[in-house]
């Protein structure tokens, strides 16, 4: 069994972990972790790695329960990353076909961080034409010691090791600019290679 903290367009370490072949469980009742994928992502723009981030709000401070934490819309934050994206992937291969499941989460609004998150992964896996078996845990859980492979802490952009976890290099629009860029979101691979996705997530797990 995998368990997996809950990810804003997860990377692809991430969907390495969801296509083993394993149940998951996304973690539902941890405390809200700030500065983690939770509520963020990795693309590659013009620039290089970019990082897109969705404010939150906790109602609890530091103490609210993942489920609780909300999705601030006193900015203009679904403009500005779906700009960001255009921006990025509009040359890609297979971006009209990839804009088409992405677009409709920029300009409808989802109360809770969780249930948003939860809504792309779904649709993204549906897109890909894989189904894991996937579930919310019912409680927290500290520790599953040897019955689980618990990823919530080491798939961050604090453990930069994971970058280089054998991942099969694809086409990036920008790589003759700044080379190849692993562990991005999964929706770099998505523009850039399509269908093809899947397979080559398998090819790089760990």
């Amino acid at each position: 069994m995998q368990i997996l903290s809950t990810a804003y367009l997860p990377n692809i370490l991430y969907f390495t972990k969801l296509l083993a072949g394993e149940p998951v469980l996304i973690e539902a009742h941890e405390h809200y972790v700030k500065q983690t994928y939770r509520n963020r992502c990795e693309i590659y723009g013009a620039n290089g790695r970019q990082s897109l981030s969705i404010p939150t709000k906790r109602v609890e401070g530091c103490h609210t329960p993942i489920a609780a934490v909300e999705v601030d819309y006193a900015t203009a934050w679904q403009n500005n990353h779906w700009r960001s994206i255009k921006s990025a992937y509009g040359s890609a291969a297979f971006f009209d076909f990839v804009a088409d499941v992405l677009e409709p989460f920029y300009t409808t609004r989802h109360t809770s961080l969780l249930d948003l998150n939860m809504a792309l992964l779904r649709s993204i896996c549906r897109f890909m034409g894989v189904s894991p078996q996937i579930a919310l845990t019912e409680d927290f859980v500290a520790d599953y010691g040897h019955s689980a492979s618990d990823c919530r802490q080491s798939i961050s952009p604090k453990v930069r090791r994971w970058e280089q976890f054998g991942a099969v290099e694809y086409f990036q629009v920008f790589a003759d600019k700044h080379g190849f860029l692993p562990n991005l979101s999964i929706i770099d691979l998505l523009f850039n290679e399509g269908l093809n996705a899947a397979d080559i997530i398998r090819r790089s797990r760990v």
